[in-house]
This record gives structure tokens, C-alpha cells and sequence, in this order.
């Protein structure tokens, strides 16, 4: 889908509707090159299903030029799009470009993101969002919530990403609900990941984990020796060696 040119005091919906395996040199299902002008002027692309899209720069939605006016994301599903001649998969559903307002940097992204409130996606940092500006662009990249509820891997994660998703052995932020059912991933083992890590010698009490650079008296050892980097038998080792008094 392609629209071009300006509306005036217009609005665009793009409501239900399922854009399966489309593809296009630049986005694969909806291109908005589009001014609106206009106190009236609104977009909503809401409640949809983009899956397995794909462009060859961008993935499956590209917005251009569209000013800051009352633009709506919400409520669509992500899944399996691509973005194919980019190096990452990184903005493979969306694709958000501006050249006609400043905003400051601060603001931009959680614009994007209010824009795109309630999507969800089972790719991570799936928006792409530029910022045209004479000095200096801003862009980024950012999640949409996971389809499945869980966390982002911790590689993809971010300070400002959502709150109240599910623990998973990959991906543990300190404010994601740990699983009530999951024999693979025991609620004893997720809350010791969410621990912060021992720092410094300095911590005058516990509640922080051992790590393999620091291992004071104090700090807490893995639960188990499943994680081959670090082991509950390593840490209790050092420990053990580094609070023993020199003769």
C-alpha cells in the first residue's frame, strides 16, 4: 500500500486488516510519503497483523513526512518481518522518518513510542525512528513489547523498555515478574539473577551476587554450577582463598 501527496484535514485509517508476506523495494506492506496539514489531520494505523513482511531498507511500515500531527500505531502485531539488505534486522517493522518539526532529543523517542502503544512484536529494537534536524539527526532504535510476554534477550534490552514482562534465564531486567510455572527457569533461580552484582568491598551488608571480579565475604554465590562462566563451586572457592588470613 502506497500513498502519496498531501491531505488536507483529513483522516487516514488503516484499521483490520492481515498484510501477510508482502514485499516491496523499500517497505513491504504500507508506504506513507504523505503531508498532512490541517488542524483535522490525523493517521491511525491500528488493530493489525504485519506478518512476514519485507523491505529491501526498511520493514514493514515506512512513514515520511508526515509532520507532528495525531498519529496512531497502536494495537498491531509484528511478526517474522525483515528488513533485507540491512546488515542488522533492527527496525524490521517500523520505520519512522520526520524532516518537518524540532522536537528535543528527549522527547522523540517517547513520542514514537506513545505512537505505538499497545504493539507487539517477536523481533527486538523492531521501530526505527529519524529525526531529520540542520545540526544534528537523532535516531534509534527501540522495542515494542514481545508477543510471547516475556522479556527481551539482555543484549537487546534498554533502561527505558516495558515493565512487568516475564523472566527468562536470557533475559532478567530487576522489574520483570519472575515465572510461577516453568521447571526449566525456578523462581528461586530468577530472583537470584534479578540481584544486583557485589560492586566493590565496600557494601556493608549482602543482597548483592558475587561476581568473578568481586567476591567479598558478604556476597551471594550462584545457586548452582549450570552457568559454566562462573560456577557456585568457583565462587565458594575464591571466597574461601580471598577471606583467609595470611599466616
Amino acid at each position: 500500500m502506497y500513498l502519496h501527496g498531501e491531505f488536507i484535514d483529513s483522516k487516514v485509517i488503516i484499521q483490520n486488516n492481515r498484510f501477510v508476506r508482502c514485499s516491496a523495494k523499500d517497505a513491504g506492506a504500507i508506504i506513507l510519503t504523505t503531508a498532512l496539514s490541517g488542524k483535522q489531520s490525523s493517521l491511525q494505523i491500528i488493530d493489525n497483523w504485519f506478518i512476514s513482511c519485507c523491505g529491501s531498507y526498511y520493514g514493514a511500515i515506512l512513514l515520511t513526512q508526515l509532520g507532528k500531527k495525531n498519529i496512531s500505531l497502536n494495537n498491531n502485531i509484528f511478526q517474522d518481518n525483515e528488513r533485507i539488505r540491512q546488515s542488522s534486522n533492527y527496525g524490521c517493522d517500523v520505520s519512522v522518518i520526520y524532516t518537518q518539526f524540532l522536537m528535543p532529543n528527549a522527547n522523540w523517542e517517547q513520542y514514537c513510542k506513545s505512537a505505538l502503544q499497545g504493539s507487539k512484536s517477536n523481533k527486538p529494537q523492531s521501530v526505527n525512528y529519524i529525526h531529520y534536524q540542520p545540526d544534528e539527526d537523532i535516531y534509534g532504535f527501540f522495542n515494542l513489547r514481545s508477543i510471547s510476554g516475556n522479556c527481551w534477550d539482555s543484549q537487546y534490552q534498554s533502561w527505558s523498555d516495558y515493565s512487568e514482562c516475564v523472566c527468562t534465564a536470557q533475559g532478567h531486567p530487576n522489574y520483570c515478574t519472575c515465572p510461577t510455572n516453568e521447571p526449566t527457569y525456578t523462581q528461586e533461580q530468577c530472583q537470584f539473577d534479578k540481584l544486583l552484582v557485589c560492586f566493590g568491598y565496600s557494601e556493608p551488608t549482602g543482597g548483592r551476587k558475587c561476581s568473578s571480579d568481586n567476591y567479598p565475604s558478604y556476597c551471594l554465590c550462584p545457586l548452582n554450577n549450570d552457568n559454566v562462566s562462573y560456577t557456585q563451586t568457583q565462587c565458594e572457592h575464591e571466597k574461601e582463598i580471598a577471606n583467609t588470613p595470611i599466616q
